[in-house]
């Protein structure tokens, strides 16, 4: 099965700098390979479709990605992907300022348009 790259934006919980987070699939999930930083006040494209992990799969980090963040979520007022450094018990959104823990397992996000 060839790899379809998928291209989504997220965002540093701490610095609140942008990024654009490349995955690709292996199996039913969407591994990240990958984040370039942006600098900030970076335009970045605008999100298109919703991008699915299928077959129960989850969005996961690739075993080789060594990187921040050490983990993505998706905030569930904005519906973005943020970075979340798990050793705090609470996730703030960089972008809409909620507040919230961190459950279940992200299967979908907003992808890049072109991605």
């Amino acid at each position: 099965m060839s790899e379809r790259t998928v291209l989504a934006t997220i965002t540093c919980s701490i610095t609140r700098h942008p990024g654009v987070g490349r995955f690709g699939r292996q199996g039913a999930n969407l591994e990240l390979k990958g984040v370039s930083r942006q600098r900030p006040g970076s335009v970045l494209p605008s999100s298109g479709s919703r991008t699915k992990a299928t077959g129960g799969g989850a969005l996961t980090l690739s075993p080789d990605y060594r990187g921040c963040p050490s983990c993505v979520v998706r905030c569930t007022q904005c519906h973005q992907l943020a970075c979340w450094d798990s050793e705090r018990p609470i996730f703030e959104c960089p972008l809409c300022g909620l507040q919230a823990e961190v459950r279940g397992v992200l299967t979908e996000f907003s992808a890049l348009d072109g991605g």
